[in-house]
């Protein structure tokens, strides 16, 4: 798949991504306003709103309806009243849009609505700053929910915390729908399209790239595209992409914890942390499971030493070859030379680093990670 392919796959068959899509598609079938608390970094945004609306028409069989993108940031001034911008902008004709009497006894919205002004209209408002959204989000709440067609709307917004009244608007926030878990999932997908890669290796880039990149699918499917991640770290790639013109403004804000705003702040310890994290997930369970067949290989020679020799593991006599750790397993073998090809011997040892390495919260590197996942099949065959 190209890019754009996969940000329609983020948005239609991604749990967490397409949940926002149904939450959004069934309140406007509802006829109830929507808020949608997006993060100020949120990936594919343009398409969120273009499969919304192509989910919309599909639950609802309307052709019909409009759907008005309003950029508020560039079409709507801080001091601008909602309902005086949607009689300008959307008023049939000039008696209408000039009609409205502030002293009237009736309000705004009433105005709108008896007029047909949003009639077969979804009023979707983007760019909002905080004043602006505090007014929208009033003049949408009073606008109330109609069986009629009178109009509907949805405002995107960061961080909001207005309390809503949920007969009259619903709100939906993305970072309690999306997780990184999701996106996990969604590079399990990219990794598989991925040529010359074993499941471990596909299984270890998804991991790293959903932890480093958090919530950003398309920047972790970027990342997934253009690393070969058996010669370089991920976190090397990370420069070259938070350089691309296209990711200038992710991470902008000063506290913000976006992949980009750590690796511009230079704040690497953060990143290595969310790698080593990915590291613990995918390669100690490896070291684990090749530890285990080294042991059963030599149980008999390990049991042997064990029920004549006093060994001992976290103040603890061990008789039970499973229980030997690595370390405690590198002794015995230098000490009673029990395994005896070099081989092996060496790949006991370089397991043993590797897993110190996670055990100390550090990552390993590069080479390291390649030796446990292109070595570790067929090591004692």
């Amino acid at each position: 798949m190209n890019g754009q392919d996969w940000s329609e796959f983020w948005w239609t068959n991604i749990t967490g991504a397409h949940l926002v899509v149904t939450k959004v598609v069934d309140a406007l079938a509802d006829h109830t306003a929507v808020i949608v608390d997006i993060p100020p970094d949120l990936p594919w945004r343009q398409q969120m709103r273009s499969v919304i609306e192509d989910e919309f028409r599909r639950k609802t069989g309307d052709s019909d309806r409009i759907i008005e993108i309003i950029d508020a940031a560039d079409e709507v001034s801080e001091d601008t009243e909602p309902g005086r911008f949607l009689l300008d902008r959307f008023a049939p004709n000039k008696e209408v849009r000039n009609g409205y009497r502030e002293r009237s006894q009736k309000s705004i919205q009433d105005y709108i609505r008896e007029n047909d002004v949003l009639k077969s209209r979804v009023i979707w408002v983007k760019g909002l700053s905080r004043a602006q959204a505090a007014k929208w989000i009033t003049f949408c709440r009073d606008y109330g929910r109609s069986a009629v067609d009178s109009g509907s709307f949805v405002l995107e917004v960061q961080g909001s915390t207005q309390k809503l009244d949920s007969g009259r608007m619903c709100s939906v926030r993305l970072l309690d729908c999306i997780s990184s878990d999701d996106v996990q999932l969604f590079n399990s997908f990219i990794a598989a399209e991925k040529a010359g890669y074993s499941m471990e290796w596909r299984r270890y880039l998804s991991t790293a790239a959903a932890s480093i990149c958090d919530t950003d699918a398309e920047v972790s499917a970027h990342l997934l595209e253009q690393i070969d991640i058996k010669k370089q770290s991920p976190l090397t790639m990370l420069g070259e992409l938070a350089g691309e013109d296209a990711y200038a403004a992710r991470g902008a804000a000063s506290d913000s914890e976006h992949v980009f705003a750590y690796w511009r702040r230079q704040d690497l310890q953060e990143l290595e942390q969310r790698l080593w994290k990915a590291q613990v997930k995918t390669l100690f369970p490896l070291i684990e499971m090749e530890r285990i067949r080294i042991i059963t290989f030599y149980e008999y020679e390990l049991r042997s030493i064990l029920e004549e020799r006093y060994i001992e593991q976290f103040s603890e006599r061990i008789t039970n070859p499973v229980a030997l750790e690595l370390g405690t397993l590198c002794y015995v073998m230098r000490k009673f030379d029990c395994i005896r090809d070099q081989d092996l011997r060496d790949r006991i040892f370089f397991l043993h680093k590797c897993r110190n390495h996670l055990a100390h919260a550090h990552c390993c590197n590069v080479s390291e990670v390649r030796g446990l996942l292109d070595d570790a099949p067929g090591i004692l065959l």
